[in-house]
């Protein structure tokens, strides 16, 4: 948590992933567990340095992506969360948690938090996600972040629910 961080809540603090951030996504993007609905599964160390990378030239050119997650009492790395370009030049949010953090809230609040940062940074109508048809904890997640029900259709090759949220066009930062 020693790195500056681009926005704080309550909880948590975001900032943007850096190539020194393996030491914390290798535990987290390579464990089958966390990563078991997710395609293609636990992801090795040369797969997560390509994903740091995408996700630094994205922030590079948006000035928004996928953050790294900090608690903000302990200092604790809680996981990574933000946003990708999908299909149709639309952004995906997502998150990916450490398990010791799984059924205390805490992604809810994330999305959440996310969301409300999203109104004033990010200039798209809307904010998509979804996840595998099969993962009701991540569902409940979208439902409680108050992201609505759209479809469900086949994403990334998995058959997945696709909820959205509608992002508020009065923000003089865009």
């Amino acid at each position: 948590m020693h790195k500056p961080y681009l926005f704080q809540t309550d909880n948590f603090a975001f900032r943007p992933i850096l190539e020194s951030d393996i030491s914390y996504l290798l535990p987290l993007d390579g464990d089958p567990e966390t990563m078991q609905f997710f395609p293609g599964g636990a992801r090795t160390k040369d797969a997560i340095k390509n994903k740091i990378k995408t996700y630094s030239e994205f922030y590079a050119k948006n000035n928004y992506g996928v953050f790294m997650v900090f608690d903000i009492s302990s200092g604790d790395f809680i996981g990574r969360a933000g946003f990708a370009p999908i299909e149709n030049d639309e952004i995906e949010i997502g998150y990916l948690i450490s398990k010791k953090y799984w059924g205390k809230g805490y992604a809810t609040q994330m999305v959440k938090d996310l969301l409300a940062w999203a109104n004033t940074h990010i200039p798209k109508d809307k904010i998509i996600a979804f996840t595998p048809a099969n993962h009701i904890a991540s569902e409940r997640v979208m439902q409680k972040a108050g992201m609505t029900y759209v479809k469900k259709d086949v994403m990334k090759g998995l058959d997945c629910v696709i909820y959205e949220y509608t992002l508020l066009k009065n923000s003089a930062n865009l």
